[in-house]
């Protein structure tokens, strides 16, 4: 038997990113992130990603109010300005 992505979907009930083969418990978080993968070629939105877990967001106030509580970022950035 081969080891596919839709048979790893069957076996591990998992779902997999056709883009860059990240794993989603469910079908409904696979599609928000399928539409804003960096891989995905015909991604059109700006996305803006955390340097120290990779989480991409849609927009730069989501993504600064992650970095207040990503346990994988400084203290010293916690609190980031960007410039437009």
């Amino acid at each position: 038997m081969s080891n596919t992505k839709w048979e790893k979907e069957k076996i591990n009930n998992m779902f997999y990113c056709r883009y860059c083969d990240e794993e989603f418990k469910d079908a409904k978080t696979l599609k928000k992130h399928e539409k804003i993968c960096d891989l995905n070629p015909i991604n059109d939105q700006q996305t803006y990603r955390c340097n120290y877990c990779h989480k991409t967001f849609t927009s730069k106030d989501s993504l600064k109010a992650h970095l207040r509580n990503c346990s994988f970022a400084p203290e010293n950035k916690k609190d980031i300005n960007f410039e437009d």
